[in-house]
């Protein structure tokens, strides 16, 4: 805590018990009633118990990222497999490499979905399905246009590239309307101004679900697991932060690069890609997505089950092929 703030306070508390006390009077029952409400609305929902209510009470809001999890995966496999479903007639868009790792992420974060979420109130928010945002150049790196793929684990890999593609191209053209509102506060209101405006607005629309008018924000337009793509600039690595939009997962993807690989036993020449994948750590330790990473591994190095992994609602049918022996 910052020594002013922390002087500040001490000289209130000596303020209220020497001369006046009305600041207790309205303090108390202001964080008795925030309390209360808090509980309400989000603490019956955070199953995960002491642990996580330590974790969120030792840390505040994540400015800089919290926990960075490199991850290398064999896609030599998947980089053949893309070539060809690119050269098939008919194809209504180009597969990349950032929609296989959409897929294979939500199929592997549907199996933890109770522990993807934000932070509400100093309470854990868990959501109701599981959505990611691939964040889109429109303009040569001077914009990221969030392109929000609501439950990419049961769609094809054409229909996430069709997806991207639609939305991409309103943006570049400038007849994304949600996109302008986002970001119309920026023509006209100084940085210290919109600063708090963004800081509040975000907290009431992505951590508490509600619609904000004002920044053109609505309570399901951004999910907390976003995925962002270095490789495309050559760039093997990249430890990205995680935005301050109560964001729990930010993976970086990283350019494919010819690696020396042990394959049974044998060094080879393979295809490897790096995820750096930054995570809250407020909202758990590793061990609740190691299933996940796990599945999402499995997934990018055999290219053939991303579409063969079939689903009812968010129940996997055939956890078989995924080696799972059950799906909770």
């Amino acid at each position: 805590m910052n020594a002013l703030i922390f002087l500040g306070l001490i000289t209130l508390i000596i303020y209220g018990i020497l001369v006046d006390a009305t600041f207790f009077k309205i303090y108390i029952p202001l964080v008795i009633v925030y309390w209360v409400v808090s509980t309400v609305l989000f603490g019956r929902r955070d199953s995960v118990g002491k642990r996580r209510k330590i974790t969120i009470a030792s840390w505040a809001d994540p400015q800089d990222p919290s926990s960075y999890m490199p991850v290398e995966y064999d896609v030599t496999d998947l980089v053949e497999y893309i070539n060809k479903e690119n050269k098939k007639e008919g194809s209504k868009a180009k597969l990349t490499m950032t929609y296989a790792v959409t897929k294979a992420m939500g199929i592997g974060f549907s199996l933890a979905a109770d522990n993807i979420g934000r932070i509400a109130m100093g309470h854990f928010r868990s959501m109701k399905q599981i959505d990611i945002a691939l964040l889109a150049d429109v303009k040569g790196g001077k914009d990221l246009v969030p392109v929000t793929i609501k439950t990419p684990h049961q769609k094809s890999l054409e229909d996430i590239a069709l997806i991207v593609k639609e939305k991409a191209s309103r943006a570049k053209s400038g007849k994304d309307d949600t996109h302008n509102k986002n970001f119309a506060l920026a023509d006209f209101v100084p940085s210290f101004i919109l600063g708090p405006i963004i800081s509040v607005g975000s907290y009431l629309a992505l951590n508490l679900g509600w619609d904000v008018p004002i920044v053109g924000a609505k309570g399901d337009q951004y999910p907390p697991i976003i995925i962002t793509n270095i490789g495309s600039f050559g760039l093997e690595k990249g430890f990205a932060p995680l935005p301050p939009m109560a964001t729990a997962i930010c993976s970086c993807m990283g350019a494919v690069k010819d690696k020396p690989w042990v394959v049974n036993g044998e060094i080879e020449v393979r295809k490897i890609m790096t995820i750096v994948h930054t995570m809250d750590h407020r909202a758990g330790d590793a061990a609740l997505v190691v299933k996940p990473f796990k599945v999402i591994q499995k997934l990018l190095e055999d290219p053939s089950l991303l579409e063969s992994v079939k689903y009812d609602g968010d129940k996997i049918l055939n956890p078989e092929i995924l080696d799972l022996k059950k799906n909770k």
